[in-house]
């Protein structure tokens, strides 16, 4: 479930969903699964397909805690709102590899442009931007 907050950032909720028979997965059809958000008086219900052999992937459930190390990118942010803000934010992203200010790589992704989104999903937390077009063209911004 996700909720909108004041800064124009939606966020998921946890959801408690009640036990599901495993009767209701063991054939083809649909079922309704009802659940709680803890802590609110909301209500929220899913319903669940079953569709025999194949296998379907929510990329919205929660699988646990994440281990990785990686939380930058490459060109990953081209401009406002380009990733969304959410995507930003979810990745948790803290490094941003790009083009320096006016490179002649691609019209976007500069590094001026690029930094405003990125301390938008970062409540502002940009300490410092290095540019380098010694080689590459390529200017690195860093948050936290």
């Amino acid at each position: 479930m996700n909720a909108s907050y004041s800064d124009g950032i939606d966020r998921a909720l946890p959801v408690t969903w009640d036990a599901v028979d495993p009767a209701q997965y063991a054939q083809r059809g649909q079922f309704t699964v009802k659940g709680t958000v803890p802590g609110t008086d909301a209500t929220v219900k899913a319903t669940v397909t079953v569709v025999g052999n194949d296998l379907t992937v929510d990329l919205a459930d929660d699988t646990g805690a994440f281990h990785g190390g990686a939380s930058g990118t490459l060109y990953g942010l081209y401009g406002d709102g380009v990733p969304s803000r959410n995507l930003i934010e979810g990745m948790n992203l803290r490094t941003v590899s790009t083009k320096a200010q006016d490179g002649p790589q691609h019209p976007g992704a500069d590094a001026l442009e690029v930094v405003k989104p990125l301390a938008d999903s970062t409540d502002g937390d940009v300490p410092r931007a290095t540019c380098s077009e010694a080689a590459s063209g390529a200017a690195t911004t860093s948050a936290g």
